[in-house]
């Protein structure tokens, strides 16, 4: 099996396209083609390096087909402190908040207390008229 044929293997078990494999690892598509037509003789090891943590493959396998296919975890959480535990949460939830913000999908605190407010004023607004119809419709029927 050539290394084109490795590739496409991991494509069809990892259910992706090509498309989103060349967008994921940031291999265009061209080089991308060329590896999986195997048309070339001597991959560029940044790409293998880029398939096989992309594929989480080991980089031997793929290029080769020697080996074991898959790498042991990289992380082992049994031989982890809470607070090692603790650490590696936060700094998700971090990542996770910034990409949230990056999207426009949450804002600084001073954006968010301005729109409470205006939310607020607007709020009070309308219960301000809500009271005013119920006057009128008391004055109606009288």
């Amino acid at each position: 099996m050539a290394i084109g044929d490795r590739i496409k293997q991991l494509i069809d078990i990892k259910g992706v396209t090509a498309y989103i494999v060349s967008a994921k690892t940031g291999i265009s598509q061209a080089t991308l083609s060329r590896l999986m037509s195997n048309a070339t003789k001597k991959p560029n090891i940044n790409n293998i390096e880029l398939l096989a943590n992309y594929f989480n493959v080991n980089p031997d396998w793929l290029l080769t087909g020697n080996g074991e296919r898959y790498l042991p975890p990289k992380n082992d959480f049994t031989q982890l402190t809470e607070q090692e535990i603790s650490d590696m949460i936060a700094e998700k939830f971090s990542e996770r908040v910034m990409d949230m913000y990056k999207r426009g999908e949450l804002y600084p605190a001073e954006v968010h207390d301005k729109i409470v407010a205006e939310k607020d004023a607007k709020i009070s607004e309308l219960q301000r008229d809500v009271w005013e119809l119920q006057k009128q419709i008391e004055e109606l029927k009288k």
